[in-house]
């Protein structure tokens, strides 16, 4: 009866252990699957990203909106056919009229031509966006990976703090069962390691968070980790090169001007109202009685038409046309100073950034030195146990800024691109 427990339990363990080894292969296997690199990160995003989609859609619509805009200037044609029946006490009859004809607008005020520029300025604007969105997209691109990227690294900051921490942690307890350490320092040690939990917590979420957006940014939905790490690079313009890019062709305030553009136009618009119009209309066709039908004729006619009172509705267009106008210069003068405090801004803290990584890089070799230094020393008695847990906090401080920083540079980056709308060159590091 023993040798049948010993061989079943045998059995047991033997099935068990081939069920972890084949749940560590396809959890290894996963892992494996689910890392993903920048590139593949962009270039499905390329192809996904719903923004690419919308702005593209955008501008299709208002170039739909500027052809209808200039069928006004073209004659409509057609064929009508109308029959009318006429009953009066003394007789009883009906009408058919058959024509063929042709009708054009000769003057509205200028309000088509108005209302054509109006919509040729939103096109416009709606193709800046579409071009800026499609120019800058591998920079935007970046600043979300960069974002997933920095807090998972803040992540394996905490966890490998955490690990190094609960080795001196075990330390300590055998200090304090000694008698060599004293109940205030071994609380510190653990209220340090339910500090770094707790953060770790919260970490967690926000990289789940980032890296959920990341997903929906690029479409893709099959990786949990990225390995790519972005690089900084300082910028190779100063202060006055940017000043003049950010009134280029290509910058931001293009797209406050061509605002201004289209409004102006509207305004015209308003003012045609208080003008007449004039139509021309010209028919081929037969009219009839019953079943007598006369011979073909052709009849020209010009209509001029001039409203002299429609409820102040002319009026109060021209006033909402005028204050849109007003407004839209107003924002086109602030986004002029704006952009440009902005940029110069960006500029700025960008080389200030990268100046910070270089010496945040040095520190990190230094810290990790000082660290096992300090872990050393303590284990001999020399340092306490405030210079361990210092030590530990010196050298997750340094990570932490690490990569905060790159993850600021890469969205200082992005929004830089946005403004000026061209790519900048970087110096080599």
């Amino acid at each position: 009866m023993m040798e049948k427990r010993k061989t079943m339990l045998s059995s047991l363990l033997k099935i068990n252990s081939l069920v972890v080894i084949i749940l560590f292969s396809l959890a290894w296997t996963s892992v494996q699957a689910k890392s993903v690199d920048f590139q593949t990160i962009y270039q499905s995003a390329q192809i996904n990203n719903i923004d690419l989609k919308f702005a593209n859609s955008v501008q299709q619509e208002a170039e739909a909106d500027v052809g209808i805009a200039r069928a006004a200037f073209m004659p409509k044609l057609g064929v009508e056919v109308r029959q009318e029946q006429f009953t009066s006490e003394i007789e009883d009859n009906s009408k058919n009229t058959s024509n063929i004809y042709a009708e054009w607008n000769l003057f509205n005020g200028f309000k088509d031509v108005q209302k054509r520029k109006s919509l040729e300025a939103e096109f416009s604007l709606a193709k800046t966006k579409a071009d800026r969105i499609s120019q800058n997209f591998e920079w935007i691109a970046k600043e979300k990976y960069a974002k997933a990227y920095s807090l998972q690294e803040q992540v394996e900051s905490y966890k490998k703090i955490i690990d190094s921490n609960l080795k001196n942690l075990d330390v300590v307890k055998r200090q304090r069962l000694s008698g060599r350490l004293s109940e205030a320092d071994f609380l510190e040690f653990q209220l340090f390691d339910a500090k770094l939990r707790q953060d770790l917590v919260r970490l967690e979420l926000d990289a789940a968070v980032s890296l959920a957006e990341l997903k929906l940014f690029a479409g893709l939905s099959d990786f949990d980790r990225l390995v790519t790490k972005l690089e900084p690079s300082p910028l190779m313009i100063d202060s006055a090169q940017i000043k003049k890019l950010t009134t280029a062709e290509k910058s931001k305030l293009v797209e406050s001007q061509l605002k201004v553009e289209s409004l102006t136009a509207l305004r015209a618009n308003a003012n045609g109202s208080f003008l007449p119009t004039v139509d021309f209309r010209a028919t081929r066709g037969s009219v009839g009685y019953r079943d007598t039908v006369k011979d073909p004729e052709t009849i020209l006619a010009i209509t001029a038409r001039w409203e002299f009172f429609s409820g102040l509705e002319s009026v109060n267009q021209k006033e909402k046309a005028i204050a849109q106008l007003t407004k839209a210069q107003i924002q086109y003068n602030n986004d002029k100073l704006k952009i440009a405090s902005r940029s110069d801004q960006l500029l700025s803290q960008i080389n200030n950034i990268v100046l910070r990584m270089k010496f945040e890089e040095g520190n990190q070799k230094n810290v990790e030195k000082f660290l096992k230094t300090v872990e050393s020393d303590y284990r001999r008695g020399v340092k306490s146990s405030s210079d361990l847990k210092a030590a530990l906090d010196l050298i997750l401080q340094t990570s932490l800024n690490l990569s905060m920083l790159r993850s600021d540079y890469f969205s200082l980056r992005a929004e830089l691109q946005d403004l000026v709308g061209q790519t900048l060159d970087e110096q080599k590091m």
